[in-house]
């Protein structure tokens, strides 16, 4: 769900690819609802090859933007752009691509399977792609990639989900729902937003990690500085509002909701080839369906175990790169 902290500093230390927007038309969602002109940020890093059989794309994760996915690949060559074309592709509602935050409107309900449809539409109707080698992504990004997977069969050889899960579980239900009632607070006793940010953050700072991980890093001598840094001004665009509308999104998430709500069903939809990476120590992304949906679908399966939690793969970047290397190759 929530992978920030370690990443979403990097991309200040290195040079960025131009971020880009592309108005995919109105889209029209699964409630019914219309998005209109609807507007999809992305970044690209890397060239296509001649027959354009090395794009990867790499959808955000929860308020994540494409521009931390550009710093981490620069940071940690994620990904070997000299081999391949990677598009990162900003979530609706986080700020970039078409959210609350910036519509003129009350900013309509819309789906993970809604952000999908509106990916889609970028890569194949205005980048003109017909089919993507691998899709990529983590947390909020992995549900993603796994409607990607059910929504368009066809369309992709080979993923990988992290932190991942293919539904949401009552745990996972119970820490976004939480979010949701502090946004509630938030707007009910008018609470300055950069309280409600404040709050927000520490939640993330517990439950993306383990008690074990922030005891043994943050000395307690040296916690006031620690807990000062939560004060630091927001300078992301993702607001309350933008954060609800994910929010709800990642409530409804469910691959089977369209398969009378068997797993296994929509398992036998899923075509390409899977590497699916978990976090043994994860509170806020329960790894057990994904596990489980490794099973139905015979995927290599990778339990990371470290006291990271929800943000394991940062706790060893190269280890996680090889991974991906390897199953890429």
């Amino acid at each position: 769900m929530i992978l920030v902290s370690i990443f979403i500093l990097l991309n200040t230390l290195f040079a960025q690819p131009a971020q880009q927007i592309a108005n995919i038309g109105d889209l029209k969602l699964e409630s019914g609802e219309i998005i209109l002109n609807c507007h999809i940020g992305y970044q690209i890093i890397g060239k296509a090859n001649k027959d354009s059989s090395n794009i990867i794309v790499y959808p955000t994760w929860f308020g994540g933007l494409s521009k931390d996915i550009a710093g981490i690949i620069g940071k940690y060559n994620l990904i070997d752009t000299t081999k391949y074309m990677i598009i990162a592709i900003d979530a609706l509602g986080n700020g970039i691509s078409s959210s609350p935050s910036n519509y003129d409107k009350k900013f309509p309900l819309f789906t993970i399977r809604d952000m999908v449809k509106s990916q889609f539409h970028l890569i194949n109707k205005i980048l003109k792609i017909k089919h993507l080698y691998a899709i990529i992504g983590g947390s909020m990004g992995s549900f993603q990639t796994f409607e990607w997977l059910v929504c368009y069969p066809d369309f992709i050889d080979k993923a990988i989900p992290y932190v991942c899960s293919p539904v949401r579980t009552s745990s996972d239900k119970l820490w976004l729902n939480l979010e949701k009632d502090i946004i509630s607070l938030h707007k009910n006793y008018d609470i300055p937003e950069a309280k409600t940010q404040r709050i927000m953050n520490m939640l993330t700072a517990y439950f993306s990690r383990t008690q074990n991980y922030l005891s043994k890093e943050i000395d307690t001598y040296e916690f006031d500085e620690y807990y000062q840094k939560f004060e630091a001004k927001e300078t992301r665009p993702f607001s309350m509002e933008n954060r609800l509308s994910q929010i709800n999104a990642m409530l409804t998430h469910d691959i089977s909701q369209k398969y009378n709500n068997s797993l296994e069903f929509a398992a036998k939809k899923i075509k390409a080839e899977m590497l699916i990476i978990v976090s043994d120590s994860d509170q806020v992304v329960n790894p057990q369906p994904a596990i489980e949906l490794s099973k139905m679908t015979n995927s290599e399966l990778i339990v990371l175990s470290n006291d990271c939690g929800h943000l394991a793969p940062g706790c060893n970047m190269k280890k996680f790169g090889e991974h991906i290397a390897k199953f890429l190759k």
